[in-house]
């Protein structure tokens, strides 16, 4: 059975990357064609914009950029790598409060709020509602992860290990939970 174990374990993670990869890809040429594209197509035929608007461009810089830390041996060696990840996940929750809170301005240069909302539907379609699933997927598709943290805890014991499968679960309801609410009130 372990086998079969761990080709599942496999093909969850190849999905699960590739997932992010689409996210990447999706995400970072929306955000750019609303900064980079002021409506001049003398600049914005340029070189430099039509690559970084690239999605081809950021699948691979996010490969390229992902690919050495996928060869590490332990998890101890992703410290710096987790705190990096840790410190953009506070920049991200900061920015989303900041929004919510009339801190900062998410339509600021939009002549229309409607614009700068975007459309807000109820019920889409199959095609759009499945192509949202990856990311409720990243939400649940963590727990294989425990054994090799399990591995790296010193002085492993069953309340160890409980205490951080609590903390972890606790720290991400948090986060996830401040991150909700204040995306729906930025609106």
């Amino acid at each position: 059975y372990t086998v079969l174990i761990d080709l599942a374990v496999a093909l969850k993670c190849f999905g699960v990357a590739t997932g992010y990869l689409i996210t990447i890809g999706d995400c970072m040429v929306d955000a750019l064609d609303h900064m980079l594209l002021n409506g001049n197509p003398e600049s914005d035929e340029r070189f430099i914009i039509r690559l970084l608007l690239s999605r081809h461009f950021w699948v691979v810089g996010a490969v390229l950029a992902v690919l050495p830390f996928s060869f590490k041996k332990t998890l101890d060696e992703l410290k710096k790598a987790s705190a990096a990840a840790l410190v953009f996940v506070f920049m991200l929750a900061g920015g989303i409060i900041a929004y919510a809170s009339g801190v900062a301005d998410p339509c600021e240069g939009f002549d229309d709020v409607d614009d700068c909302r975007g459309e807000v539907v109820a019920v889409t379609n199959a095609s759009s509602m499945i192509s949202k699933l990856p990311i409720f997927i990243f939400a649940f598709t963590c727990q294989q992860n425990i054994f090799p943290v399990v591995n790296e805890i010193s002085f492993r014991s069953q309340a160890r290990v409980n205490l951080v499968i609590v903390f972890s679960i606790g720290f991400a309801l948090i986060i996830f939970t401040i991150v909700a609410i204040e995306g729906y009130r930025t609106y």
